[in-house]
């Protein structure tokens, strides 16, 4: 069964997850605030790309006094099962590594809070500037807020622990998961089951519980430059803050912008081998031209790198 984000404002763990454990919270602004860690995940901690190195030392550098915890495929395998154990059926249905390490960083976050990223993301301001003590357990990036269209960034979100927006997605898969087994069968993409389409209807669905509509959100990228809110005890940042560099939702293409905290480089396991450039639409800077027989993470341009 489903639960609606009402319901878990008022049980954020124990009926949910697992029954034993039955702990139950409130999400109040007295509850504890992000912790200062970031989790990361690659395929082999031993291999990783250079560009992965790369964007993992300018993250540690950017955020001084954060912990960074880097976890192999083989690492969340055995987290999920020795913290998890209710939800090894649901894990064990996923067909592949990308919609795992989905479900695997809202199940970290939630567990333990603080901050995920993926590793082609590129640090650019603190995170700690985001983060009121008082007021923030949740740190949300829009992704697209365009006409009737809003998604949120999916590769860098952070929260309190036992917050109810990655619950909340984590009971989504979990019934999604459930409901398909029992049709028999199923080809749901990864970006429906556990990527961008249900972690934004979750965050959603938090929000009208606040009374906060998408149209609100949507409203504030008309505007120059696109408008944060607040929605109960989170902070929903525009989209400059996490996904710059794009050609809608009155989002800055200047990767100098002062309100760019993160830009998201585009050179993830579930993209195609070809080089997409580290955009959205695929497409080349104005004035730049693909080097030849370019591959994901070879190169990149300045934006990037500076």
């Amino acid at each position: 069964m489903e639960l609606n984000a009402t319901q878990l404002l008022g049980s954020l763990r124990g009926e949910v997850l697992l029954k034993d454990r039955g702990a139950r919270q409130n999400c109040t602004l007295q509850q504890p605030s992000i912790p200062r860690q970031v989790f990361l995940t690659t395929r082999d901690k031993d291999y990783m790309m250079h560009w992965e190195r790369e964007n993992l030392a300018k993250c540690e550098r950017v955020n001084p006094g954060w912990t960074f915890h880097l976890f192999g495929d083989s690492e969340i395998h055995s987290y999920v099962k020795e913290t998890f154990p209710e939800l090894l059926g649901v894990w064990s249905y996923l067909k592949n590594t990308i919609e795992q390490k989905d479900l695997w960083s809202y199940l970290i976050v939630y567990d333990r809070g603080g901050l995920f990223i993926d590793t082609d993301i590129d640090c650019r301001r603190p995170m700690d500037e985001l983060i009121d003590e008082g007021k923030t357990r949740g740190l949300i990036g829009v992704e697209k807020a365009d006409q009737s269209y809003l998604q949120f960034a999916q590769w860098s979100f952070a929260f309190a622990p036992r917050h109810t927006i990655p619950l909340l997605t984590i009971n989504k898969i979990r019934a999604q998961v459930e409901e398909i087994k029992a049709a028999g069968s199923s080809d749901k993409d990864a970006v429906f089951l556990t990527g961008p389409v249900v972690w934004t209807d979750a965050i959603l669905e938090y929000m009208y519980t606040f009374g906060m509509g998408k149209k609100t959100i949507i409203e504030g990228h008309s505007f120059q430059p696109p408008r944060d809110h607040q929605v109960g005890d989170v902070r929903l940042l525009n989209v400059n803050a996490f996904a710059p560099m794009q050609p809608h939702s009155s989002a800055t293409c200047n990767c100098s912008h002062p309100d760019i905290y993160l830009i998201h480089q585009w050179s993830g396991r579930w993209k195609n081998p070809q080089y997409r450039w580290y955009t959205a639409d695929g497409k080349p800077p104005i004035g730049k031209t693909l080097p030849v027989n370019a591959m994901r993470g070879d190169w990149r341009p300045v934006c990037f790198t500076e």
